[in-house]
């Protein structure tokens, strides 16, 4: 049947170029996920540690370049721990995929997604771990129109550019554990996002949070600030409060104030939101 002419071609072209990079374990993953392709096939690879300079970089391109032969809806596609993956290529875009886990790399970019099938079909961009610090790669997140969750905990990011795209659809933020001091001056109505988590980053009573509104902000419900420099509430945090149902400011001196018997100074209500 299809899937049957579908594995010959990609056997044809893919499986002595795997085999030679030491791949048989994923190239078996990809027999098998073959006759059971839908959109929620979990395909996993974890890279093996090598000494071998740009081993992962040929290693991933090929991997993706086979997907793409491939040519199947795949549900999740996940690449992980490949301490030498510095660049998986250009074909990533062309994948057809739903949920896209890139994790714990050497990756400093985040890949080209536009201009092909994997900007209308991704759901979940998860690059925890990584190397990450150009904040003009999230402008060009704007292309993936029906992302609903975006992680980038444990990377470099030392702040957010003020263009940051219009992601219309995206519900869950990531951004703990990286170097944010502030929010942008500006930022796009993120009208659909429920959950930000901001916590890990230096943010303190200095810091610029003024963009974070009920207008910017309309649907938030949790608000994560744990194990920041917060010695009190921050005004733009009490402003949104009432729309919150949790705020987690654990380990933070805000936190600390309060167990010693200083007060939050927000009406009691709100003051059971918050969790120390």
């Amino acid at each position: 049947g299809d899937t049957g002419a579908v594995q010959f071609d990609v056997k044809a072209s893919c499986q002595e170029p795997l085999q030679a990079a030491g791949a048989d374990s994923f190239w078996k993953k990809i027999e098998s996920f073959l006759p059971h392709h839908t959109d929620d096939a979990f395909l996993s690879f974890t890279f093996k540690p090598s000494a071998v300079r740009d081993s992962d970089n040929t290693l991933a391109q090929l991997l993706i370049s086979c997907l793409r032969s491939l040519g199947l809806p795949i549900g999740t596609l996940e690449m992980i721990g490949g301490q030498n993956l510095t660049d998986v290529g250009e074909e990533m875009k062309y994948l057809k995929v739903r949920r896209l886990y890139l994790t714990n790399t050497a990756l400093s970019a985040i890949p080209d997604l536009c201009g092909g099938t994997t900007a209308a079909t991704l759901r979940v961009l998860n690059m925890f771990g990584n190397k990450l610090n150009k904040t003009s790669d999230l402008q060009s997140l704007g292309c993936l129109t029906e992302l609903i969750t975006l992680d980038l905990r444990y990377n470099d990011f030392t702040y957010l550019p003020d263009s940051l795209p219009l992601m219309a659809q995206l519900q869950y933020l990531h951004l703990s554990y990286n170097g944010l001091i502030d929010l942008p001056d500006s930022l796009p109505l993120m009208a659909q996002l429920q959950y930000l988590d901001l916590g890990g980053n230096p943010l303190s009573d200095k810091s610029n949070l003024s963009t974070l509104t009920t207008d910017n902000f309309p649907k938030l419900t949790t608000l994560l600030l744990y194990r920041t420099y917060f010695t009190e509430l921050p005004e733009p945090v009490k402003a949104i409060l009432p729309q919150l149902e949790t705020l987690n400011l654990f380990n933070t001196t805000a936190c600390d104030n309060v167990i010693e018997g200083s007060a939050w100074n927000v009406p009691p209500a709100d003051a059971q939101k918050i969790h120390c």
